[in-house]
C-alpha cells in the first residue's frame, strides 16, 4: 500500500490485524518514523525503502543500514520485523545487509525477471539468495 500515506496504512493494518491479517506498512518518508512509536499493535513487519530511487534502481548500502537503524530508534525498543527492499537484486545485496538488524530482504525486479525466464531461474535466485542470507543467520529471504 504505497499509495497511501503512513498513517492511512496503519489504519488498515489495525483493521486486517483485527481477522487475522498481517499487512506490511511500507515506509519511505523520514517523518513517518514518528509515527512507529505509537503503533496500536505490537510486531509490525515494517518494508524500509534503501534509497530514494525507484523499484530496480542501485541498491546502496550505506542508506539502508541509515535506514534501519533510524526505523529501530524510532520504534523505541518496540519489536519489528524490517525488510529492506528497492534495489535488493540478490544475493551481493543481501549479504550487505547480514551485518544490519534487518530481518528480511525483499527482491522484486530480479524476481519477476527471473520468473519470466522459467521455475528454475527463480529456484536458483532463491537458493542463492538463501545461502547469503544463512551466512549469518541475521537475514531471512
Amino acid at each position: 500500500m504505497p499509495e497511501h500515506s503512513f498513517a492511512e496504512q496503519i489504519q488498515a493494518a489495525t483493521a486486517a490485524r483485527r481477522v487475522g491479517l498481517e499487512q506490511v506498512l511500507f515506509i519511505h518518508l523520514e517523518k513517518d518514523l514518528a509515527l512507529l512509536r505509537d503503533l496500536p499493535f505490537a510486531d509490525p513487519v515494517v518494508y524500509v525503502q534503501s534509497a530514494d530511487l525507484q523499484t530496480g534502481g542501485t541498491f546502496d548500502p550505506a542508506k539502508a543500514r541509515e535506514r534501519v537503524t533510524e526505523l529501530r530508534e524510532a520504534m523505541g525498543g518496540r519489536d519489528a520485523h524490517v525488510l529492506v527492499g528497492f534495489g535488493v537484486r540478490g544475493p551481493d545485496e543481501v549479504e550487505l545487509l547480514v551485518d544490519t538488524s534487518a530481518d528480511g530482504a525483499v527482491i522484486g525486479t530480479t524476481l519477476v525477471a527471473a520468473a519470466g525466464e522459467g521455475e528454475h531461474a527463480v529456484r536458483r535466485l532463491v537458493r542463492s539468495v538463501r545461502r547469503a542470507a544463512e551466512r549469518e543467520d541475521r537475514v531471512r529471504a
